[in-house]
């Protein structure tokens, strides 16, 4: 091993992982490649949150169909596989849901771009990316969450009354002609 002043040495980083990688069991090597060795800088971010409701006219009842588009910038490269570290996705909803799910990078020293969609019952109120800060390395933790925006949504409630309107009435017309 290559020591300097008690420091190990980029050159021992190899040895190490071979040392320890037996021991937990998984591949480590993304580990030190991100964190260790690597150079580029990280950031992830919450791009967009977009949603739209459906009504089943027999039922009367409604459903939210919301996508939410993450990106990351210059992750390190991925370990053997093509994938990195999971980062944590949750997003809030009206009703007081709350769901959380992973999101695994693949690609190699891209930017990369995911797109989730979720089908609710209520619409959606914010997303957030690593909402318990693991991922100490993220450059910019300000655009890791993204809120709907609160003053769009009468517009948005009193348009959907305006076409539930127009679409009854075109369905009432075709009924009778």
């Amino acid at each position: 091993m290559n020591f300097y002043n008690g420091r190990l040495t980029i050159s021992a980083v190899p040895f190490f992982i071979l040392l320890i990688s037996p021991f937990s069991l998984h591949d480590i090597g993304w580990l030190f490649d991100r964190y260790i060795c690597g150079v580029n800088t990280v950031d992830f971010a919450v791009k967009s949150i977009s949603y739209y409701k459906e009504t089943d006219l027999n039922t009367n009842a409604s459903t939210f169909f919301t996508q939410v588009v993450v990106t990351s910038s210059g992750w390190t490269r991925p370990d053997s596989n093509n994938v990195s570290a999971p980062i944590d996705l949750r997003l809030a909803f009206e009703d007081g849901t709350v769901i959380d799910t992973s999101w695994s990078e693949t690609g190699d020293n891209i930017p990369i771009r995911q797109t989730f969609t979720f089908k609710t019952k209520s619409a959606p109120v914010y997303a957030q990316l690593d909402p318990w800060n693991k991922i100490t390395d993220d450059f910019n933790y300000a655009n890791n969450s993204l809120m709907v925006h609160d003053f769009l949504r009468p517009v948005v409630k009193w348009a959907d009354r305006i076409f539930d309107f127009f679409q009854n009435a075109l369905l009432s017309t075709g009924v009778l002609v």
